[in-house]
């Protein structure tokens, strides 16, 4: 049987559930992550979501020169990190032949290109805590765009 994209029977072999895609263990000090088989499709989703949630933390970090919100977008950073290294295991235990890696490869791409756009935003981020601040201009360019952000304080009950 020909086909041009990835057979689904063979990625729900590989997955059972969506579990917690990272667990990790020390290994001299450093972070390892070790593979649970999850659908790529649901981690190529989280990494989009994150690098999109980390494009507007790092923006308002940087407007409101919030070193909480700053820290949040670096410790995403981390997350899409172990998500894109779990990614390409599965990626990579997938790939039957050259049509599987070739539709794998797109994943991969926006994959990558998300983790680019993460650092991005950890960037913006570490010039906050860094306590670089944003140029004038660039503050006076941000009052010009569509989007408003402002911060709003909630009270329980």
């Amino acid at each position: 049987m020909e086909s041009n994209a990835l057979d689904v029977v063979s990625i729900e072999i590989l997955i059972a559930t969506f579990t917690n895609p990272w667990e990790t263990s020390e290994l001299e000090g450093e972070e390892r992550v070790e593979f649970k088989p999850i659908p790529a499709k649901d981690l190529l989703v989280e990494i989009l979501s994150t690098s999109e949630l980390m494009i507007d933390l790092a923006y308002a970090s940087a407007i409101f020169n919030d070193e909480d919100l700053a820290q949040n977008v670096v410790e995403l950073s981390e997350k899409v990190d172990r998500l894109c290294y779990q990614l390409a295991m599965i990626i990579a235990l997938a790939a039957r032949d050259k049509e599987d890696a070739e539709t794998m490869l797109g994943l991969w791409v926006l994959a990558s290109n998300s983790d680019k756009i993460s650092d991005a935003a950890t960037d913006v981020a570490y010039t906050v805590l860094r306590g670089f601040g944003i140029p004038r201009i660039a503050s006076e360019a941000f009052e010009e765009v569509e989007e408003r952000i402002g911060r709003y304080h909630i009270k329980k009950g």
